[in-house]
């Protein structure tokens, strides 16, 4: 497929996109509009202080109620068969960003009235973009204005009517006056890490803003950095961008064993917060020792067309949107221990502003020799705590299970697998908020 794809034709935009109008090549058209003054430079002093980057809250998909059936099930055969598909919609796209950098992302006027615009590549099967959809500005009461720039990213594939989302705040020396430069800082920053692998380190996207920006705006100057509240939830969008839902790191070593945890939430009614994580013998992509990780995550949602989930630019019209949080990790870093594991604190909130004290704490098991396990708890506890609380008390089979919050919410825990050495040295574990499992059909 990727010998014979024509990338960036005007033909094929108009599958994913509505009222598009291509206006060229990225670059050159930021370089024009600041050339014709439709950008306001930055006063002298912008460049003095960094500007922090976060992300507004974890990834959100979209798909059809017959995709949501398949993740619902725990089916590894048709989930595999999606993870297939993704790999084949998707890895030309990134590929091409790879080989052509900033220069594979195409500018394109996303409305009838010219107003907002979207970096964007794309092929007939699937779509990658940038842009930025708000410009704000906050005073404190003693007089101290900051300056954001709100963007999204977002990554298709049309062929599974699938569809990730993720919403940024840019921090920025100076308040943008258009929509254009918040949204190409964003694609230039994202450009390093599709194709690159997990080897990475949480810092090279700030570094990578940082970079792109002050390539693109004729000398000014940007600092960007990801403070530490956000840097879980930088590091769970990364890993989303380099795998999307399930495609292969291309960079993995096959003699080594990887694990990937995915949370689902088809709560309509609670917003969770993934709060923490405690690990042995693992090292997680992005960092190794992520403590505190903070990830929002919202409520299910049906087909919810408003910009801070889905652009009213995107044709596909997914049934329901799920917020989605991906973890992956290298197993047994030092071989010659032989156990490896991982544990997490899950709060359950009525709302970002009103927690209350439910939730619960899950944790993996994954040794050299032997089965896989994971064990729950139906309260949000110390991921360390967990860990020991597990010794001796790991469950490996069945390998989907549902057990119940303090306040009755369903979670649903899945193993692909309770051996090493199967599947290709990957190894899911799915759980699933406010679900309640059908028979696991492995």
């Amino acid at each position: 497929m990727a010998t014979t794809q024509q990338f960036n034709n005007p033909a094929h935009l108009s599958k994913h996109v509505k009222d598009a109008k291509i206006l060229g090549d990225g670059y050159r058209y930021v370089l024009q509009a600041h050339a014709a003054k439709k950008c306001t430079p930055p006063p002298l002093n912008a460049a003095l202080t960094p500007t922090p980057v976060t992300i507004k809250e974890t990834t959100r998909v979209g798909m059809s109620n017959e995709i949501k059936a398949i993740y619902q099930s725990n089916n590894f055969d048709k989930i595999t068969k999606l993870q297939t598909q993704y790999q084949k919609d998707l890895l030309p796209l990134y590929q091409f960003i790879q080989q052509n950098g900033y220069n594979a992302w195409q500018a394109v006027q996303v409305d009838k009235y010219g107003d907002s615009f979207a970096f964007m590549v794309w092929d007939e099967y699937a779509i990658i973009w940038a842009y930025c959809y708000s410009i704000g500005m906050h005073q404190t009461a003693d007089g101290v204005r900051t300056y954001q720039a709100y963007c999204q990213s977002g990554i298709q594939s049309t062929t599974t009517g699938t569809i990730g989302t993720q919403s940024y705040v840019l921090g920025v020396p100076y308040q943008f006056q258009n929509f254009i430069d918040g949204g190409w800082i964003l694609a230039r920053g994202l450009t390093p890490f599709f194709n690159r692998g997990l080897d990475f380190n949480y810092r090279k996207f700030g570094l990578a803003l940082s970079e792109g920006a002050n390539n693109s705006y004729l000398g000014y100057k940007f600092n960007f950095y990801t403070p530490p509240e956000a840097v879980g939830a930088t590091i769970d969008a990364l890993v989303f961008n380099v795998i999307y839902l399930g495609m292969r790191d291309q960079m993995v070593n096959t003699k080594e064993h990887r694990t990937r945890v995915a949370f689902f939430n088809w709560d309509p009614n609670n917003y969770y917060n993934i709060v923490s994580e405690a690990s042995e013998n693992l090292l997680s992509a992005g960092q190794g020792d992520v403590k505190e990780i903070a990830i929002a995550m919202n409520k299910m949602t049906y087909s919810d067309y408003n910009i801070y989930v889905f652009p009213k630019f995107v044709t596909l019209n997914p049934d329901v949107v799920i917020p989605y949080s991906v973890h992956v990790y290298h197993n047994h870093v030092d071989t010659s221990i032989e156990q490896s594991q991982v544990a997490y604190k899950v709060s359950q909130i009525q709302s970002f502003q009103l927690p209350n004290p439910y939730g619960f704490s899950y944790a993996a098991n994954l040794p050299q020799l032997g089965n896989h396990g994971q064990f729950f708890v139906n309260q949000p506890l110390d991921p360390q705590q967990v860990l020991q609380k597990a010794q001796g008390n790991f469950v490996t089979t069945p390998l989907t299970i549902t057990n119940y919050t303090q306040n009755g919410t369903p979670i649903t825990t899945s193993m692909v697998s309770t051996s090493q050495g199967v599947f290709g040295q990957l190894f899911d574990y799915r759980v699933h908020f406010n679900y309640n499992s059908a028979p696991s059909k492995l």
